[in-house]
């Protein structure tokens, strides 16, 4: 499986302010259907150079949106998100805790050698 940005008006349930890609830790909890609660506010990447915050979206201009190269495997993709979602939501203690039970302990030494 490919992590994916998501592309949808709407996600869990709520309708998206704008057209744009879901992206940071709600990407990474969609794609991989972890069990533990939808991060909030939910950050969405706008098709649109618009950049605003509310109580349950934050919208970024589309130079925000990672590079998502089709060609990476799900390690590589999983690693960019983390980046992008450490940089600017800091640490969820919760989603490394699903982490670590979604994947071997070979998938985190791959994101090691990503890293190193």
């Amino acid at each position: 499986m490919r992590l994916l940005f998501s592309r949808s008006t709407h996600f869990h349930g709520k309708q998206s302010p704008e057209k744009g890609t879901i992206v940071r830790y709600a990407a990474i909890i969609d794609q991989l259907k972890l069990q533990m609660p939808m991060v909030n506010p939910i950050v969405l990447v706008c098709d649109q150079n618009k950049n605003y915050q509310n109580k349950e979206w934050i919208v970024l201009p589309k130079s925000y949106l990672p590079k998502n190269n089709h060609s990476l495997d799900e390690i590589e993709a999983l690693y960019k998100h983390l980046v992008f979602a450490l940089k600017y939501e800091g640490i969820n203690l919760l989603l490394f805790s699903c982490l670590t039970k979604y994947y071997s302990m070979e998938g985190f030494i791959d994101i090691l050698f990503i890293i190193f």
